[in-house]
């Protein structure tokens, strides 16, 4: 299967659009956004590429690969992604928090509404399988992934896949928040981390764990990459998340 990739740009974001050469516009297709979409949705798109030539084997089927990204002048638009990903912050920075001089972020809500704008222009240009919505995202944007089922913000997602989630983010907020809410329509969850990632490893299992007792999704994946650090868990799960996302 060859690809075809474009970019449109809306307001200050791109979409990278990588599809198959061959796409019927009336055959629904699988859809996967790509946070941090300058560094991986072009690797994603061509991990899909290579397995879609034998389905059957690999277990993934065509996808059509979605990069919100930046062009910028790297691959990780530092300000950028942590002010994006994020929600606001509620408590003091620490003086002893070793990340405390990292950027505040808090854009998270206003970020959110943007990618509400991508998937109708997505839906005016393709015919998208409703029943297979990924939201992919590493690091920053695995927090982003796991604050947005949350919220319930982006209702078309269907599988929310987190890779390293940043769940340190504001001295851990995220599990307040998921003690404090209220039932929300059950999805698909798959969390995934190196386990040289140092604290990033038992904040993942503790996600994992709090998740299943809050009986808050339909399906949980959960896997510790080994002797994967925290650039490396990315290329390492790629397959593994394809597969289980194509389920």
């Amino acid at each position: 299967m060859r690809t075809e990739m474009r970019t449109v740009k809306i307001k200050e974001r791109y979409l990278d659009i990588y599809a198959p050469k061959i796409i019927e516009k009336d055959v629904p297709i699988n859809l996967l956004y790509v946070l941090d979409g300058d560094a991986f949705a072009n690797m994603i798109g061509e991990v899909v590429k290579l397995q879609t030539r034998n389905t059957p084997k690999t277990g993934v089927s065509p996808i059509l690969v979605v990069g919100l990204s930046y062009h910028g002048e790297t691959s990780f638009s530092r300000e950028r992604r942590f002010q994006d990903y994020t929600p606001k912050k509620v408590n003091p920075v620490a003086e002893n928090d070793p990340r405390k001089d990292f950027p505040q972020g808090g854009n998270l809500d206003s970020f959110l509404e943007s990618i509400k704008q991508a998937h109708q222009f997505i839906l005016s240009e393709y015919t998208i399988n409703p029943e297979k919505v990924g939201f992919f995202g590493h690091s920053l944007g695995g927090l982003c992934v796991l604050e947005t089922y949350l919220r319930e913000t982006l209702p078309f997602v269907t599988d929310y896949i987190a890779v390293s989630p940043s769940l340190w983010w504001d001295q851990e907020m995220f599990f307040k928040r998921l003690a404090l809410a209220p039932m929300i329509a059950k999805k698909n969850v798959h969390l995934s981390v190196g386990s040289l990632e140092g604290d990033m490893v038992p904040l993942a299992k503790r996600a994992k764990e709090e998740l299943l007792l809050s009986q808050m999704t339909k399906k949980l994946n959960f896997y510790v990459a080994q002797d994967e650090n925290h650039m490396s868990v990315v290329t390492q799960t790629i397959s593994r998340n394809l597969r289980w996302f194509c389920q």
